[in-house]
């Protein structure tokens, strides 16, 4: 039952009806829809004990929209100063709002200190949260501009390089037939950029290898299709090439990585992990290339005696250009491959056919994907 200052907003009195719903509706949406499961479970309740008080904040004339948004400024800049040049907003006003944040939570939000504004624990929940709201708010204006600007509906969905071709490619032809009036949007990319598409609101799945260290922040969600391993690719007449391979072996030669890790990607991959998608960030003893434009990563194998790991699906793509699987002994890792996408945006109906259509086609080829 919605509290009474949530249902004076239902008749036009309330000021941030808006947002009150958003929240409530938000809370009301079970975690395991919403939330990659990297994501602490004591975290997500303890924003949702934090947040039900929402409904019963009383902080004045000020919107509740004005004040997240506040907060949401100091704790990305770490500065109440800069908080205030960025939303043209008196540095006393913030302070105050603030105050009554804090006060309204009966918790701090923030520490001050000499380096700036940093976020207690409980301001850290109240932003990633806060954070996921915004973004909604974001991309459902942006949506709806582009439905005012256009006449067909669009399909915006990305996927990394090795699946367009095995699963993909042939997926968007047969829908493209049965329905020649939907437009597609496809982004070839890797999963941190991927990641970042789906945040920015340029795409709305992700098909692609699932990344372990997510930013507590990211509110995305990811299904699980399959799984694969994978395989390590090197140009014709490399000198591991034809004898059996161990990982001592490969860690003599440089390494080609076609997922680099990009200062846009800070935020959404916690960089304070030893390790992204199975590469070191620091390998000071290992020359690393790196690029995400799969036609300059086949030149740089065939110029180097480089070593890149890839999906085993795409032997047969590789074979075509000159280059060659090795043969290691050793057992590899399995990568959870799967969509990605923000939990609380539900697909139009010609967009789940599609998905629909992508889990059918896996789940037909048991022999090459390993099913969960």
């Amino acid at each position: 039952m919605l509290s009474s200052q949530m249902a004076s907003g239902l008749d036009g009195k309330g000021k941030n009806t808006r947002t009150r719903l958003q929240i409530w509706k938000f809370l009301k949406t079970p975690p395991s829809t919403r939330l990659d499961n990297n994501q602490s479970n004591s975290h997500i309740d303890q924003f949702r004990k934090i947040c039900l008080d929402i409904r019963k904040i009383n902080i004045g004339d000020m919107q509740m929209d004005k004040a997240l948004s506040q907060f949401l400024a100091v704790a990305e800049t770490g500065s109440i100063t800069q908080a205030s040049e960025r939303l043209n907003v008196t540095q006393p006003t913030i302070s105050v709002n603030l105050q009554k944040l804090e006060a309204a939570h009966k918790v701090a939000l923030f520490e001050r200190n000499p380096r700036g504004m940093e976020l207690t624990q409980f301001g850290q929940v109240l932003y990633n949260h806060a954070r996921v709201m915004a973004r909604l708010e974001e991309h459902a204006t942006a949506e709806i501009r582009t439905m005012r600007s256009s006449k067909r509906h669009a399909i915006k969905i990305g996927c990394g390089f090795a699946w367009w071709s095995a699963i993909l490619k042939d997926v968007v032809a047969d829908f493209r037939r049965e329905s020649p009036n939907v437009s597609i949007l496809i982004e070839i990319c890797n999963s941190n950029d991927g990641l970042k598409n789906i945040l920015s609101g340029d795409i709305a799945f992700f098909l692609g290898t699932r990344v372990d260290h997510i930013s507590p922040s990211v509110g995305v969600a990811f299904e699980a299709l399959f799984a694969m391993e994978d395989r390590y690719f090197v140009r014709k007449g490399h000198p591991l090439l034809g004898r059996p391979v161990t990982m001592a072996n490969i860690q003599l030669f440089d390494r080609l990585d076609v997922v680099p890790l990009e200062n846009s990607h800070f935020g959404i991959v916690d960089v304070g992990s030893s390790v992204i998608m199975g590469s070191p960030l620091n390998d000071a003893d290992r020359i690393v290339l790196s690029s995400n434009s799969m036609s300059v990563c086949l030149d740089l194998l065939a110029g180097s005696d480089a070593i890149l790991p890839y999906p085993e699906i795409s032997k047969s793509f590789f074979s075509k250009h000159d280059i060659a699987m090795l043969h290691v002994v050793e057992p590899q890792e399995s990568h959870s491959i799967g969509f990605y996408s923000l939990g609380e945006k539900l697909p139009d109906e010609n967009t789940k056919g599609l998905l629909q259509r992508i889990r059918e086609v896996i789940q037909s080829k048991p022999n090459s994907f390993h099913l969960p």
